[in-house]
């Protein structure tokens, strides 16, 4: 029970996470809630501290037992150590991009490699 937080510092050194008003488990399932959020604390770009919020009035995070936490309906921000490459990334498309960046908004490409990050179950 309770809201997810997740902050992000990649091998490049940006740090960004998201938030969602759900919490995040390691069932196979998608949950939609309302209240969620991605953010950006610095980037490649240097912009300011930035919030993305939700195009919808809700917002889906994806559950999955091989996955770290996942926001978005098309995984906007998807965090996965699995295989060659990591295969962490990130995408604008349930998100508003306010920045005009897209996926390149976080870390200047849609790929990354977490450096480390964490994951908080707020109540």
């Amino acid at each position: 029970t309770g809201a997810t937080l997740v902050i992000v510092r990649s091998t490049t050194g940006h740090t960004f996470g998201g938030y969602a008003h759900a919490p995040w488990t390691s069932v196979n399932i998608y949950t939609n809630t309302a209240g969620c959020f991605l953010f950006l604390v610095e980037n490649p770009h240097n912009d300011a501290p930035t919030c993305f919020e939700c195009k919808d009035t809700q917002c889906s995070t994806y559950c999955y037992p091989s996955y770290g936490p996942t926001f978005g309906n098309g995984h906007d921000l998807l965090i996965h150590q699995g295989g060659d490459t990591g295969a962490s990334y990130t995408t604008f498309e349930s998100y508003t991009d306010t920045l005009g960046r897209g996926a390149a908004t976080f870390t200047g490409d849609y790929r990354f490699t977490p450096e480390d990050y964490e994951v908080w179950a707020v109540n």
